[in-house]
């Protein structure tokens, strides 16, 4: 059930109170991410996995002004991945421009990988943001075996996640 702050996470005002996510993994919190604080984390985590992150073709931002434009365009949300006080990584989505569809996203720390923390950030974004559009989907290469293993385990409903492999259909 989406979280009742607002109706159509589409629509997400980056100026109101930060959305909480609820999650299946105790001591993770996912938090949207809407101040400038939160793109000087996330531009650092980025440059710490700066290879990792585009070793599969996932843009790796050089200033916060870029980490903050992507933020507020097109009415993306991102949500941090924290435990203990430190951000490991970030989920997110992007409307398509009818609204229609999502794609959705997760970029994690190279050190975090293997700990379920992107699953259960994944499962808690589909969850709340699948009521709202008819199709969420990620792209995934089509070498990088733990995302495509984790959209599958993802894929429990109409709902949840297909996902394209690069020059392939939606499954």
């Amino acid at each position: 059930m989406p979280n009742p702050e607002f109706s159509n996470p589409a629509k997400a005002d980056h100026t109101a109170d930060p959305v909480v996510l609820k999650n299946d993994q105790p001591g993770l919190i996912l938090k949207q991410m809407t101040s400038l604080q939160d793109d000087l984390e996330y531009l650092q985590l980025q440059q710490r996995n700066a290879g990792h992150i585009a070793e599969f073709g996932n843009t790796v931002d050089s200033t916060v002004e870029e980490v903050t434009a992507r933020r507020t365009n097109k009415h993306m949300s991102r949500f941090g991945i924290r435990k203990d006080n430190r951000l490991y990584g970030a989920a997110e989505f992007v409307p398509s421009e009818d609204v229609k569809e999502a794609e959705v996203g997760v970029v994690l720390d190279k050190d975090a990988t293997g700990q379920g923390m992107a699953l259960s950030a994944l499962k808690a974004m589909t969850d709340y943001i699948a009521p709202s559009f008819k199709r969420v989907f990620a792209e995934i290469d089509p070498k990088h075996d733990r995302s495509i293993h984790m959209c599958e385990k993802q894929v429990t409903s109409e709902k949840a996640i297909s996902w394209n492999e690069s020059g392939g259909k939606p499954s």
